[in-house]
This record gives C-alpha cells, sequence and structure tokens, in this order.
C-alpha cells in the first residue's frame, strides 16, 4: 500500500477521534458541572434557563450518544490499522492485542474508580477482547452480527419489563450505601448532586468504593454492551474498507451513507427528543427502539459526511487532528480538569452553573487542548499516556 496514501486516511481518522472527543466532552459536562442532577425548578432558576433549554435538546438530537458510537467505530477501524502492521499472522496479532487491551483495562480501571464512574475505557477494552474472537470472521458475517447487537437492546428492554427487573435493585442498594457512609438521604440524582459538592474529600472517597453498582445498573438500563459490541464489528468491516477497497475515495457510497444517515437518524431523534420532554418512564420501549434506529445511523452519517468534505480539502477540520492524535491523554485530562472546576474539592461550581455557562466551560477545556497538543506534537510523536500505553507493549 501506498505510504503517502495510507497517511491521508490515518489523518482523516485522527479528525474524527478528535471531534469525537471534543462532543464526549460536552456530553459528560452535564454530569460533571452537576446540571444533569438538578431538579426542573433548580435548572429553571438560570438567567440562562431559556437557552438552556434549547442546548439541551440540541444535545439530545445531534449529540448524546453519537460521538460513543463513532468513538465505538473508531474502535474497530484501529484493531484493522493494528492487523496490518502483523502481515496475516493472526495468533502474534491476538497476543499482542489482549496485552495491548489488558493495559487500557488497567487505565480504565483506575479512571473509573479513581475519579470518574463514566468511564467508557474499561467497556472498550472488555468488548475489544471479546472482538478479537470474531476478528476474522467475514466482513458479511461480522456486518450481520454486529447490526443484530445494536439492535439487541430493543429486545433487551422488553425482557427486562417483562420479568420486571430493571436495575432498580443496584440503585436502591447504592443509594442506602450512600446513607450509611453519610451522604444525606433523597433520591439517587439529589445524593449523587451532595458526592460532587461536598468538599469532604475523605468522604468523596469513601463513596467511590460502590461506583461499579452505578455503572453496572447505566450499563444493564441502556444495553451498552450489546450496542457497542456491534458497532466495534462494523468497525472492524469499514476498516478493511477503508485499507482494502478505497471506502474514503468512493463519493457515491459515501454520499448514500451521509443521506441514509440523516433521513434515518435526524427524524429518530428528533422523536426521541420530544419523548424525553415528557416522562420518559411510559416509554421506555419506544426510546430504545428509537435510539437503536436513529443514534448509529446519524453517527455514521456524520462520519461519510466529514469523509466527502475531507476529500475536498476542507482545512478547517484539519485543526482537530492534534486532538485526535493524542485521544487518549486528552481524554483522562478532560476528567482532571472537570474535577478540578466542578467539584466540592475543587472551585465547587457544581450545581451553580448553568449548561450554557457549560458549554463554554468546555470550549475553553477544548481550546487548551488544542494548544497543548498543538505543542506537545512539535516535540514527541505521541500524547504522554500513549506512549505510557505503547510502549509497555512491544511488538
Amino acid at each position: 500500500m501506498h505510504q503517502k496514501t495510507l497517511e491521508s486516511r490515518i489523518a482523516f481518522l485522527d479528525i474524527l477521534r478528535g471531534i469525537c472527543i471534543c462532543f464526549i466532552l460536552f456530553a459528560n459536562l452535564k454530569i460533571f458541572s452537576g446540571y444533569y442532577f438538578l431538579s426542573p425548578e433548580a435548572a429553571g432558576s438560570f438567567n440562562t434557563a431559556g437557552l438552556d433549554k434549547v442546548i439541551k435538546y440540541i444535545q439530545l438530537i445531534f449529540i448524546e450518544g453519537k460521538f460513543y458510537t463513532l468513538f465505538s467505530l473508531l474502535f474497530g477501524i484501529g484493531m484493522v490499522i493494528q492487523y496490518q502492521s502483523f502481515k496475516g499472522d493472526i495468533s502474534a496479532f491476538n497476543n499482542y492485542m489482549r496485552k495491548r487491551l489488558a493495559v487500557l483495562l488497567l487505565i480504565g480501571i483506575l479512571h473509573f474508580w479513581v475519579l470518574w464512574f463514566g468511564d467508557i475505557l474499561t467497556i472498550y477494552a472488555l468488548l475489544g477482547l471479546l472482538v478479537l474472537y470474531v476478528f476474522h470472521w467475514s466482513s458479511k458475517t461480522l456486518l450481520i452480527v454486529g447490526t443484530s447487537f445494536i439492535l439487541l437492546p430493543i429486545a433487551h428492554t422488553w425482557l427486562l419489563g417483562m420479568v420486571g427487573f430493571y436495575p432498580g435493585p443496584l440503585l436502591e442498594f447504592f443509594a442506602h450505601r450512600m446513607e450509611n457512609i453519610g451522604i444525606p438521604a433523597g433520591n439517587l440524582l439529589e445524593q449523587l448532586l451532595y458526592r460532587q459538592q461536598t468538599e469532604d474529600f475523605e468522604l468523596y472517597v469513601a463513596t467511590k468504593f460502590y461506583d461499579p453498582m452505578l455503572r453496572i445498573a447505566d450499563v444493564l438500563a441502556e444495553g451498552r454492551l450489546f450496542k457497542v459490541f456491534g458497532i466495534m464489528c462494523i468497525g472492524v468491516v469499514v476498516g478493511r474498507h477503508i485499507l482494502h477497497k478505497q471506502l474514503l475515495s468512493n463519493r457515491s457510497l459515501l454520499k448514500k451513507i451521509m443521506f441514509w444517515g440523516i433521513v434515518v437518524g435526524l427524524p429518530a431523534n428528533i422523536v426521541y427528543t420530544a419523548i424525553k420532554a415528557m416522562d420518559p418512564e411510559y416509554y421506555e420501549i419506544i426510546l430504545t427502539i428509537l435510539s437503536a434506529v436513529g443514534v448509529v445511523p446519524l453517527a455514521f452519517g456524520y462520519a461519510a459526511g466529514l469523509a466527502l468534505l475531507l476529500s475536498k480539502r476542507i482545512s478547517p477540520f484539519n485543526l482537530f487532528a492534534p486532538i485526535g492524535r493524542m485521544a487518549l491523554s486528552n481524554y483522562i485530562m478532560q476528567t482532571l480538569f472537570a474535577i478540578a472546576i466542578f467539584y466540592g474539592f475543587g472551585l465547587a461550581l457544581t450545581g451553580h452553573v448553568s449548561l450554557t455557562a457549560t458549554w463554554g466551560i468546555g470550549l475553553c477545556v477544548i481550546v487548551f487542548q488544542w494548544l497543548f497538543s498543538t505543542m506537545w506534537l512539535k516535540y514527541f510523536k505521541q500524547g504522554p499516556l500513549e506512549y505510557i500505553w505503547r510502549s509497555s507493549i512491544p511488538k
């Protein structure tokens, strides 16, 4: 394969990865800032309440879930790119990837248990190990498996509803433990808000032991493991087509993916958001269906649209490449910034800033990360965590 052609394809992935990291930050900030935990009355007390509501709907329609989806897709594509350097030696590739994913799992566990319960690295590492077992399957089979797993949360939600088990018991256990530790009684959102607002660092640390209960409940409620695994499988297929079938140069196919992604995904996300604005408890299965058929197509439409724009050399998107080349470092850095800015033992802004202000803070973080990444990459080939990750696993 021509080296320059390969580099141009990798550049596309760096840009897409950088865009994902930026919008994942915006998706996470509503939790870091405590805005997600506020009652409607508290959220409505900000001077920017009207604009906050607009941003909330924009976030639900265009951001929520889409960039985690693309990051999962990139994970599968990345595995294919890694495989190229092993020249068909699947055994050596599997051994290397198991070590690589084990280190990522360790980083994820530390991030999850020490810093933030919303970590995605742990899920990616565990599911990446599972993807290795199907990596050699044909593209057709992987597409069928991937699509099936993306739709599986629908059956999952229906089944949980039929047997009467949602993750309620896990959340109740978590809330009960919080009370025993010293968090005032209240609903789960109130307890989580208090935990982020407390200046008592020892109290905060004591609650972290039970974060797995919270995360497992969240994953159970969404059926996220099925979806992420399915998208990774499709990512393997996409990676093969990028490297061997000139997918990024196939403007006709990219236009079709973008068109159908928008036509199918956008209406589904609009309806999803409209239902979310009501009491969604009675529409759980409908929301799951809309999420399954709306989030992934729209995300794929984004990726195809970006590929089309980059093929015409639209340069502003290149600004995201430095952030994407240091995606792991920037992802962890975002958590550290958020804790320092919002938590009670930091600047203590949790629950005291509007969604509009939160987005402004997020934009400042992204600008800093772009400056930091650009300067760092002038002197080093990869980010600090990327270096630790890769250098610890010789091929």
